[in-house]
């Protein structure tokens, strides 16, 4: 695998295959009656701990997602923090109903709930924010007693195979495991019978593959897909949340699920805020995230960057007024194509007593030339509608599209029409305005004067092609478990 901001080849990882997931799977299995029947305050404990080891190892963390990711160093930090949060967060969460809810207790019978895990998980993670998704599923799934197989993306892989080695002493043999690999991993976990539950953050159509695939073993499954969130910026807009509404959309270079990618303006002020808003877009410092001061680092992978491109043109080509960017920077021609992820056919990763993650640091430098990276400037684009598909599709990189509206109504109509429904947000000076038009949006979150604030006790995910399920909070918890009612003749 490469670091996209210098093309260097920083890893080679082995791609497990359909038998060394197998191999997973079964030491899961038989770790999981052992799990199940730890107490709850082992549980929480062990927990604990894993965000304590995450505090203590946190720079070589953010190190280490600086180099897969792409994100700047401060970022990459943030990141690492917030999973710590996530860890504590769960350690110390209520399990409701866990230990059993009486529905009906009469002289001669009675009625209880009691919820129970499922059993197997296997939690697939995205590129973006590796170790924040991965805390979020980790973490509820252990709490509740299941055992995992975690598959990291092949493009930023180091971080989670690192954290599964600092959890490797906390935790008993194959409570968690690791599996690294293509999409050919991802098949074999959905494949597998004896995984109970599937959780995958992605696109929306690898989404639906995997409900398609698990359906034959009918897994429970839980999706956190795509997201083209809209923010509404109202004509009492206070002009100095501006930067708070830039940052919205293009922190980490845009490559966040619930990074603002669409924006409707009023008309009223469209032409200030357009102006204003690209000041700040050609003044943001674009380079590799280890440099002091970098804001903006590059896009992950070159199959994002040729989507964002292919988008940008398409809006070009049909009359969109490109004000800043469009073109890609710092990437000389005819540098070769590095490859990302080694193709050895498993052995030897995974959690427990013994096991050997690791990643090997090998490789050379195949590229990293000057003018290497994946780099993409914040782009503005204006004189679109939702039939282009800079609009109507997720770009999933630095590039937003700003669209003027003549009052509120149109807004949130706009705002709706398109398949997605993860987070949309509402600007304005009036509050309680803003909580009427946000309850209105069809989105799984919605915020008032801020974007992506995510609370580990809150629930996370969407509507529509969004995906179902959700994360974090007691509902988060309740993905991972199993409902089960008991009669009782007395």
């Amino acid at each position: 695998m490469e670091n996209p901001a210098t093309n260097e080849i920083i890893a080679s990882v082995p791609c497990f295959d359909e038998s060394a997931v197998e191999e997973c799977v079964h030491r899961a299995k038989e770790a999981f009656p052992g799990w199940r029947k730890e107490t709850l305050s082992k549980r929480r404990g062990i927990l604990e701990a894993v965000a304590d080891r995450l505090e203590k190892n946190r720079e070589e963390l953010a190190t280490i997602l600086v180099r897969e990711v792409g994100k700047p160093l401060m970022e990459a930090r943030h990141e690492v923090m917030s999973a710590e949060r996530v860890f504590r967060e769960f350690s110390r969460m209520d399990i409701s109903g866990i230990s059993g809810t009486l529905i009906r207790n009469e002289k001669n019978s009675s009625i209880h709930v009691i919820k129970k895990p499922i059993g197997v998980a296997g939690l697939i993670l995205p590129w973006n924010y590796p170790l924040t998704v991965l805390s979020w599923k980790l973490a509820p799934a252990l709490l509740t007693g299941n055992t995992v197989l975690v598959k990291p993306s092949p493009y930023t892989p180091l971080n989670t195979i690192r954290v599964g080695e600092l959890m490797d002493p906390l935790l008993p043999e194959g409570v968690v495991n690791i599996v690294p690999g293509d999409d050919g991993t991802g098949e074999a976990l959905l494949k597998s019978q004896g995984i109970g539950k599937i959780a995958f953050t992605g696109s929306v159509e690898t989404g639906k593959n995997i409900l398609r695939s698990a359906s034959d073993s009918m897994k429970r499954v839980s999706l956190e897909l795509g997201g083209n969130d809209p923010a509404i910026v109202l004509e009492d807009f206070d002009m100095k949340q501006l930067s708070s509404v830039f940052w919205s959309s293009f922190r980490n270079a845009g490559q966040i699920c619930i990074a603002v990618k669409r924006l409707y303006v009023h008309e009223k002020l469209f032409d200030r805020f357009v102006e204003k808003y690209v000041t700040i877009a050609k003044r943001v410092k674009i380079g590799n995230g280890l440099s002091e001061g970098v804001q903006m680092g590059p896009v992950n992978n070159p199959e994002q960057l040729a989507i964002v491109e292919g988008l940008v043109e398409d809006a070009r080509e049909k009359g969109g007024t490109i004000h800043t960017g469009g073109e890609r920077i710092g990437m000389e021609k005819g540098v070769k194509k590095g490859r990302r992820i080694g193709s050895g056919k498993g052995g030897g990763i995974g959690s427990g007593k013994g096991g050997g993650i690791g990643s090997g640091k090998g490789g050379g430098k195949e590229r990293g030339e000057r003018g290497a990276g994946y780099f993409y400037p914040p782009t503005v684009i204006t004189d679109v509608d939702e039939s282009f598909r800079i609009v109507r599709e997720e770009q999933f990189g630095p590039v937003i599209p700003i669209i003027p509206f003549t009052d509120a109504d149109e807004a949130v109509e706009r705002a709706n029409s398109l398949r997605f429904g993860l987070g949309a947000s509402v600007w304005t000076s009036n509050k309680s305005r803003g909580i009427r038009i946000a309850e209105e949006l069809e989105s799984g979150m919605a915020w008032v004067n801020t974007h992506m604030v995510v609370d580990p006790k809150a629930p996370f995910g969407g509507v529509k092609e969004s995906g179902f399920g959700r994360e974090l909070g007691q509902w988060g918890i309740d993905e991972y478990m199993d409902i089960q009612t008991i009669y009782v003749n007395k």
